[in-house]
């Protein structure tokens, strides 16, 4: 198994609860369950406490920090925030050839419902984004959120109540990225993804985003 599919699977365990806030994420046994040396363990554990997952601890190792609905809220605001930002420094550079390629791959799969194929043209867009606003500062800070909020992508999009919705956002916001036309760009990305936050929370977590309940920090689960 390579670095990156042992990060997917370890990122599901914190974000599912399987391990919960404070449980010792052990290299030796995690090298064993998976077949690999303990050097990529520690990598992704490391990759992990980036993301604000787990934490190093000196001579003691990592524990996971757990992630609640209120964590992917937080997580959906950082994001609006920071891919504002990208677009408005995106517009005017920003490849017209390649946000007709990506327009005309999301029309190309509209009756399929491959979860997986939509979440990754939805990555592709976004990151696309993020990329032609040529600032790493934000390029770093939005690839962690995307990696973050990979697995609800793919969990989401295997609903057409969220697939469908979002497809027709997408094309409306590459149209208006086209037409390096900044406002338009701006106001369609920040309501993309207020609706996204939306649907995901009740959708997939079955939190409502009109829920004001701040009382009980949920591990996210399906």
């Amino acid at each position: 198994m390579d670095r990156g599919a042992i990060y997917r699977e370890l990122f599901n365990r914190v974000v599912h609860g399987v391990y919960g806030p404070g449980v010792w994420l052990r290299e030796d046994a995690l090298a064993a369950e998976f077949g690999v040396s303990r050097t990529p363990i520690r990598e992704v554990l490391f990759q992990l406490a980036q993301d604000g997952l787990a934490e190093g601890l000196a001579n003691r190792g990592f524990r996971s920090l757990g992630f609640t609905v209120d964590d992917l809220e937080e997580a959906y605001e950082i994001r609006r925030a920071l891919e504002v930002v990208a677009v408005e420094r995106a517009t005017a550079s920003i490849s017209i050839a390649s946000l007709h390629g990506i327009r005309a791959r999301i029309e190309s799969i509209a009756d399929t419902d491959d979860p997986i194929e939509h979440a990754a043209i939805d990555s592709e867009l976004h990151r696309l984004i993020a990329d032609a606003s040529h600032s790493r500062r934000l390029i770093t800070m939005l690839s962690s959120l995307y990696r973050i909020m990979q697995s609800f992508r793919e969990l989401g999009f295997a609903s057409s109540t969220i697939r469908d919705p979002a497809a027709a956002e997408h094309i409306a916001l590459i149209d208006a990225l086209a037409a390096r036309d900044t406002g338009a760009a701006t106001r369609l990305l920040d309501e993309h993804i207020r609706l996204s936050k939306s649907r995901i929370l009740k959708q997939v977590l079955d939190k409502p985003i009109t829920s004001q309940d701040q009382t009980s920090r949920r591990s996210v689960r399906r």
